[in-house]
């Protein structure tokens, strides 16, 4: 048994071992390269981990590093995906194998965090943690359309690609992109699959000009559909409006919209029903102290004593001193839970310090990226 970093050269064995689990054993077609190209290509293969026997590549775990935007900061997050075993080799613990030598690999990097395309046991007692930050709205009530008369909706148009990359730069919250992987990701996440298909919709003024993008997955389920959103940019209140008009056109059963609960400018102002749920598959935080130290610009758009804050870790304690008073958490899911989630009423009344205690509940779940729309991985 041998594991390690895969080669350039060993994409194609790497693509057949992912597609056999993936694709082959459901009765579909090798698509994976294609739905995932970030993840799956001769360059960024270089960074998955894979484990040998006899020579023969059977489990493999992959990760793309991407660049994220949150309001005056920069993080790196490691996002996994494809962790696969041939089913000849199952119950032998090599997932688990394969991805202690990508979070080893993650750690010596000084990568800030780490998100990975699932929720199965294999992830949560590694201790990632599904962080409920998200809303998740349903939109149902068709007698809420009406026409726009100064507005319509027209379909994708690659004319509108540099006011879609600029339209999506502008949110304080974002993945870092290039023209090419908006390209390629306008592509490869609306790759038709069993059950799902895609549209995307352009909205436009009565000039034609620009004014957001909205990109949905249709589910047909036993003959009823219903549709996600899976990007969305723009004037908030016509994207708003627009859904109802998609729920309509397409007579879908409902509509789910996701948004960030920090996320103030793309939450809905009309919707039937919404509920708190999870950011997409699991994350844990990677390197403690990086990540805090990244954040202080974001504290310090919020406060004026982030230069105050100390961030500090031994062993399995992490800490948050300020004002003479320290925080003290235990585990690493239970710091990546007051990141990423935020804090319970537990640790809330335990804070003595007025200021600490507004700066835990006003800064925390930092603002994050949906997992699961065009950057899914």
């Amino acid at each position: 048994m041998n594991i390690r970093n895969l080669k350039s050269c060993e994409l194609k064995e790497a693509s057949n071992l992912i597609n056999e689990v993936f694709r082959f054993d459901r009765n579909e077609k090798p698509t994976m390269t294609q739905e995932f190209p970030l993840l799956l290509n001769e360059n960024n293969i270089k960074r998955s981990v894979g484990l040998f026997v006899d020579s023969k590549l059977v489990s493999i775990a992959n990760n793309v590093v991407l660049d994220i935007h949150l309001p005056n900061t920069l993080l790196k997050g490691a996002f996994v995906g494809a962790v696969c075993t041939h089913k000849d080799y199952e119950s032998n613990g090599y997932s688990s194998k394969v991805l202690d030598v990508v979070e080893s690999n993650l750690k010596k990097e000084k990568i800030d965090f780490v998100s990975i395309s699932g929720t199965r046991t294999l992830y949560t007692r590694r201790k990632l943690i599904k962080a409920n930050s998200f809303y998740e709205y349903k939109l149902v009530d068709k007698k809420k359309y009406f026409d726009l008369p100064n507005h319509k909706l027209i379909d994708f148009d690659d004319e509108y690609l540099e006011e879609i990359l600029a339209s999506y730069n502008q949110n304080s919250t974002r993945f870092k992109r290039t023209k090419k992987e908006l390209e390629i990701l306008l592509d490869s996440a609306t790759t038709p699959l069993r059950n799902y298909s895609y549209k995307k919709f352009i909205i436009v003024d009565k000039n034609n000009m620009y004014k957001g993008y909205i990109i949905i997955r249709l589910i047909n389920d036993n003959g009823k559909t219903h549709a996600k959103v899976i990007e969305s940019c723009g004037v908030n209140l016509l994207i708003n409006l627009f859904l109802y008009q998609i729920l309509v056109k397409y007579d879908l059963e409902y509509i789910n919209y996701f948004a960030h609960s920090k996320d103030y400018n793309n939450l809905l102002s009309s919707y039937e029903e919404k509920k708190i749920t999870n950011i997409g598959g699991t994350i844990k935080i990677v390197d403690y102290i990086s990540l805090m130290n990244k954040l202080r610009n974001y504290f310090g758009s919020l406060f004026d004593f982030s230069d105050e804050l100390e961030f500090d870790f031994k062993e399995e304690n992490y800490y948050i001193r300020c004002f003479g008073e320290e925080i003290k958490i235990n585990g690493i899911d239970n710091i990546t839970r007051l990141v990423f989630e935020g804090a319970n009423d537990d640790l809330i009344n335990n804070i003595k310090n007025k200021k600490l205690k507004r700066f835990i509940e006003k800064s925390f779940p930092i603002p994050f990226v949906s997992t699961e729309g065009l950057n899914y991985q």
